[in-house]
């Protein structure tokens, strides 16, 4: 649906995505932080509506109570190109989670008890996440927990990270159920999953397709 996110085109190229997984893997995280700076400025210079897009949100941010300590100043062109790049970086997390460099992260699990509670009991269960940070890091949560996850995710606005991101898969436990406008088959794939006592992860902060009259705003 136009204006639609998921009416979005991808942008960049695949030959691009598989040098800096390159690089990430033989030079690590660090470097690979100089190295996107140059690509953020790229995609900050030539995507104007995205552009006017962040300076939107920093504007609803900075309106909050929280927002000017944040902030520290009314949100400028210099604050949106920090936005981009924080956006870049998360890119970089979720290579290194494919990468199986977990270990990198320092990452707190705070409902152990339940999780442990879940797999004594053979029961599966439905994780809701927002986009903050990086949904990838349920690799280790799996790993760990030494559970199966399945995360729901729809992938046709992403197709070429996607494919890069499935050719580094080097961990069963993480599944993907493919959400399809057209077709309910990702139910019951969710279903059969909870069903098997494994879990379902999905993200609770984006409307999802053909969704808009059922969402709405809360304060």
């Amino acid at each position: 649906r136009p204006g639609s996110w998921t009416s979005f085109a991808e942008r960049g190229s695949i030959l691009g995505m598989r040098f800096v997984v390159w690089c990430y893997g033989r030079l690590g995280r660090r470097f690979c932080q100089w190295l996107i700076l140059p690509v953020v400025l790229y995609f900050f210079l030539t995507d104007r509506r995205g552009r006017r897009a962040s300076r939107q949100y920093l504007r609803r941010l900075y309106a909050r109570p929280e927002g000017p300590k944040v902030l520290g100043a009314p949100p400028t062109w210099r604050h949106s190109f920090l936005h981009y790049r924080e956006c870049g970086l998360s890119i970089l997390d979720r290579v290194g989670f494919w990468l199986g460099k977990g270990d990198e992260f320092s990452i707190a699990f705070r409902s152990d008890r339940e999780f442990d509670r879940l797999k004594a009991d053979g029961r599966g269960a439905i994780i809701l996440g927002a986009h903050l940070g990086s949904f990838d890091a349920l690799r280790v949560l799996a790993r760990r927990g030494q559970v199966i996850v399945n995360v729901v995710m729809f992938t046709e606005h992403a197709r070429m990270i996607n494919s890069i991101f499935e050719a580094l898969d080097r961990d069963a436990s993480l599944r993907v159920i493919l959400l399809d406008a057209g077709s309910i088959s990702s139910v019951f794939a969710i279903k059969a999953s909870i069903d098997r006592g494994e879990l379902v992860a999905l993200l609770a902060d984006r409307v999802g397709l053909g969704d808009d009259k059922r969402s709405g705003l809360v304060e």
